[in-house]
């Protein structure tokens, strides 16, 4: 559909998947994945942080939906390119883990985020605290990518209550320093006669 040349991918550069909230990612899921459309079958060249258990993937699946969600498409769009999962288990969300990528002395070249929060519910340092190690990863050649969220611009508020709908952005994929991703919805048309 999106006519991606799996046979581009460069080892010279370098991804990573960020991953928190007790998310896990299963190698033996990957190469399923892999096998299954056909792909170029690699493994996750460095794990930061844990998290990557195909026994924990088999007894709780949810805990790795995500995680694996995310492994998986990344390695299919840009194959051949070392791939670092990065699992933060930090208390802070965001800063702390970005802090820790500004300091690498290699980070990879590109960051993809998936987690956020309603704009609305951040303080401001928090934004502020956040945008300056992106900033600072950014000089690195770092690019940060971040998912715009599950429930488009309504924000997840307008889940619960529909009286919440509104313009909600998703951060970190609000922050001026991010690349922010949408979702692609495909509807096939059927005729019948």
């Amino acid at each position: 559909m999106y006519n991606i040349d799996i046979s581009l991918g460069s080892s010279r550069t370098s991804q990573d998947v960020y991953e928190s909230i007790g998310q896990t990612m299963s190698a033996s899921d990957l190469a399923y994945f892999q096998h299954y459309f056909n792909l170029t079958v690699q493994t996750v060249s460095t794990v930061i942080g844990g998290h990557s258990s195909d026994r924990v993937c088999k007894q709780n699946p949810d805990d790795c939906v995500e995680a694996n969600l995310d492994v998986q498409y990344m390695m299919a769009v840009a194959p051949h390119v070392p791939t670092t999962y990065y699992y933060w288990g930090g208390q802070d969300f965001m800063v702390d883990w970005l802090v820790q990528v500004a300091a690498m002395h290699s980070p990879p070249k590109v960051i993809s985020i998936s987690y956020g929060m309603d704009e609305q519910y951040l303080t401001t340092s928090y934004a502020n605290a956040f945008n300056t190690q992106a900033i600072k990863v950014g000089v690195q050649g770092v690019t940060l990518t971040a998912s715009s969220g599950d429930d488009g611009a309504p924000g997840s508020s307008a889940r619960a209550n529909s009286f919440m709908c509104g313009y909600h952005p998703s951060f970190p994929a609000s922050s001026p320093y991010v690349t922010a991703v949408g979702g692609t919805m495909v509807s096939f048309l059927v005729y019948t006669l």
